[in-house]
């Protein structure tokens, strides 16, 4: 018996509610370890991950396509209407119609609702109508309403790849029930909201988490073809040509950025940069940097037409 089989037969032994609830715990310790840095976690990154983890799960339950080897360019939106059912049935009034066994509802079962009440809950007709608008925005097409000090640092496509390994491992013992999966998926955002109620309002913590999961529930994410596909196109053989196809912008902790030295004046990106913002964009964050001012550099970089751009620690 291989080693699969034994983990199947080890946890069918046991009761459902006893499993997903262990699941569910090492899934919510997992995100947050991944996001785990010399500063702590940031919020909004835990609430984006844990969004985008339910967004991914919800692609795999419609079975549109095959999430993981797909031909999609990552981060292109892919419309489904099974995604709209299994977010929120075809409700998209009052929170309180919510079918029960939707993402929506689901999670709204799971909340305080003297902590995240109904009135909290964005308007679904809203989040759907600005999606289909704004597709194409901050990391793919989840572009978000929420005040600018609250975007995450990660964009959810790329957490989307980071976190994939390890749910995928933990949820190895339930994955052929794929609607289980979502669901475990869905109440480990739950909890998430739950532990950072006192650090975010409420409203914008609901708002971050349902637009996160309705533009990757309608994204095609990255995939380890498209990663290694990356890989071998940035294979030059020399550092000269490896620079030539790579901008990098340092970011410091006081929220200037440099340019092979040259300081970026705040709000003229577009203008310093000129055509090589079509280039992909390396930004090395130092440690210690307040969140908002990696926000509002990636804001400017994609508003002034920058495509593809990652986010790494800086190496001390």
């Amino acid at each position: 018996m291989n080693f699969f089989a034994r983990l199947r037969d080890r946890f069918t032994s046991e009761k459902p509610e006893i499993v997903d609830r262990r699941l569910r715990t090492e899934l919510v310790n997992s995100i947050l370890e991944i996001l785990r840095d010399d500063r702590g976690i940031h919020v909004e990154d835990a609430i984006s991950a844990a969004a985008t983890v339910v967004g991914e799960r919800c692609i795999d339950a419609t079975g549109d396509f095959p999430w993981r080897d797909h031909e999609y360019p990552p981060g292109q939106g892919v419309f489904s209407a099974k995604a709209n059912e299994l977010i929120c049935g075809d409700a998209t009034g009052a929170a309180s119609l919510l079918p029960k066994d939707s993402i929506l509802g689901v999670l709204r079962s799971r909340l305080d609702t003297q902590v995240y009440p109904d009135a909290e809950f964005p308007s679904l007709h809203d989040v759907f109508s600005a999606f289909a608008s704004r597709a194409g925005g901050y990391g793919g097409p989840v572009k978000l309403s929420i005040p600018e000090k609250h975007l995450p640092i990660i964009p959810p496509l790329q957490i989307g790849y980071q976190t994939r390994a390890a749910v995928d491992k933990i949820l190895c013992p339930v994955r052929e029930d794929k609607a289980r999966c979502l669901r475990i998926a869905t109440e480990s955002l739950a909890e998430i909201l739950a532990m950072v109620a006192s650090e975010i309002d409420h409203g914008v913590a609901l708002t971050l988490a349902i637009e996160t999961i309705n533009g990757m529930a309608k994204t095609a994410p990255i995939t380890g073809n498209a990663v290694e596909e990356n890989r071998r196109s940035d294979s030059s053989p020399t550092t000269a040509e490896l620079e030539a196809d790579t901008l990098v912008i340092k970011l410091l902790a006081d929220g200037s950025a440099f340019e092979s030295g040259n300081p970026i004046a705040a709000g003229s990106v577009a203008t310093q940069l000129g055509a090589r913002i079509s280039k992909k964009i390396r930004v090395e964050v130092t440690s210690g940097i307040d969140p908002k001012h990696v926000a509002t550099l990636l804001q400017q970089l994609q508003s002034s037409g920058a495509k593809k751009v990652q986010i790494v620690k800086a190496e001390n």
